[in-house]
């Protein structure tokens, strides 16, 4: 007879969540080895080892082209036959490239983009699915808001860890950057190990020879076009969130740079900070998420992002700022994981690695799009507009603003009314 008076015990929060924990680190020091490489160390390299900084901009661009384009079938790959060897071989042959990075040429450092573009591609897909199959709708959006912490925790401390290996240990080492690429590479391998203990096994090896033979890889293109058929909405609001981001996330450095005058080292103190700060309030936010619904989460999110980034967009002190720049990373905590949660939510049971694949290409293609344009406008040096107090400094977080506050309109008719429809 059961102590507990025939009533079914229910599990402790701590089980349930243990192994999103497992995954969470996992993606944690992926992303790790990646943002080091990315943000810190490859652009210092380039620069001062290779004398070829006017080639930045095109190899993470082609790197991001790939790791974009390879989230569908990579998505879908780990749909029929699992997930544990989609997501451990790409860091495992990124932690390769990184390793020997300082011993190629440039030319050869395309060839390392592609393999850390699938690499990034099937961390992202792997991780966000299998947090939905193993959680149930009630402690999804808590779920999805770990894993989204552990990827923003890594990208913030990324800059500041490669900063700092190589000023104290540098000097050790032949080449630039150097100890940060052996940094990198030990971070992925431990992102590796800790996905094969918790990711399950590839349903492919309990396939019956035959039916193997027949499925192929198991991905088709109607698989494509089956997630733009059932979900365009969440193809066009995944596009111009990220656009909006895109427009952004490569300027704040330097707008804070050229606006302020803040110094390189301090801001990369204060988003360390900032990314601790945001960290602590995930889960509560989450659970603020989970007791909304995701459907509203989504929406009051967004707005709340929108919001941030006009007052970001017309800040006259650096204390707004950083002030707004925070408000933004709670509101992507708040809005991300649910965002995460309801796809995985409306989608088929078979099919979160696909749906949340293409939405992904959608995100990343609005990334790139964002990304280029920043640029461009970053650059009109001329450009002024006394009316709207806009100049080359401020005209991308204007256009970005405008657009998020689309998206957050668009979001309130298609997710945040989604219930009622």
């Amino acid at each position: 007879m059961p102590v507990d008076g025939g009533r079914r015990r229910r599990p402790k929060k701590a089980g349930v969540y243990r192994p999103v924990l497992l995954i969470a680190a996992s993606a944690f020091f992926c992303e790790l080895g990646f943002s080091t490489i990315n943000i810190s160390t490859l652009p210092v390299y380039l620069s001062k080892e290779l004398h070829a900084v006017q080639w930045l901009g095109f190899i993470l661009g082609f790197q991001n082209l790939f790791d974009t384009i390879s989230r569908p079938f990579l998505g879908a790959l780990g749909d029929r036959h699992g997930r544990r060897w989609v997501v451990i071989t790409g860091p495992i042959l990124s932690a390769v490239t990184s390793a020997v990075t300082v011993y190629i040429s440039i030319g050869v450092l395309f060839g390392f983009r592609i393999i850390d573009g699938l690499a990034a591609g099937a961390l992202w897909t792997s991780v966000y699915a299998e947090t939905g199959d193993i959680t149930d709708e009630k402690h999804r959006n808590t779920a999805m808001s770990i894993v989204n912490v552990a990827f923003i925790v890594a990208l913030a401390f990324g800059p500041l860890t490669g900063g700092l290996l190589d000023h104290y240990t540098g000097r050790y080492f032949r080449h630039v950057g150097q100890p940060a690429f052996l940094f990198s590479s030990l971070a992925l391998l431990a992102g590796s190990g800790i996905a094969y203990g918790v990711f399950r096994p590839k349903e492919w090896e309990k396939t019956p020879p035959r039916r193997r033979r027949a499925s192929g890889l198991g991905f088709k293109l109607r698989d494509l076009l089956y997630t733009v058929r059932t979900f365009p909405s969440m193809l066009v609001l995944a596009f111009l969130l990220y656009v909006g981001l895109g427009l952004v996330v490569p300027l704040i450095k330097l707008y804070a740079m050229d606006r302020y005058h803040i110094t390189e080292l301090a801001f990369g103190y204060v988003l360390a900070g900032e990314a601790i700060g945001v960290g602590m309030l995930a889960v509560p936010l989450s659970k603020i998420g989970s007791r909304w619904g995701p459907h509203k989460a989504v929406f009051w999110g967004l707005a709340w992002i929108a919001g941030a980034f006009w007052v970001l967009t017309y800040s006259q002190h650096i204390w707004l700022v950083f002030a707004s720049a925070g408000l933004i990373g709670m509101g992507i905590v708040l809005a991300l994981p649910s965002w995460l949660a309801f796809i995985t939510m409306i989608s088929p049971a078979d099919r979160k690695g696909e749906v949340l694949g293409v939405i992904g290409f959608s995100q990343g293609f609005g990334m790139l799009l964002g990304a280029a344009l920043a640029g461009i406008l970053f650059t009109l040096k001329t450009f002024h507009m006394g009316g709207l107090d806009l100049s080359a400094v401020n005209l991308p977080f204007f256009i970005a603003s405008s657009v998020l506050t689309l998206a957050a309109v668009m979001s309130y008719i298609w997710v945040f009314r989604w219930r009622r429809l």
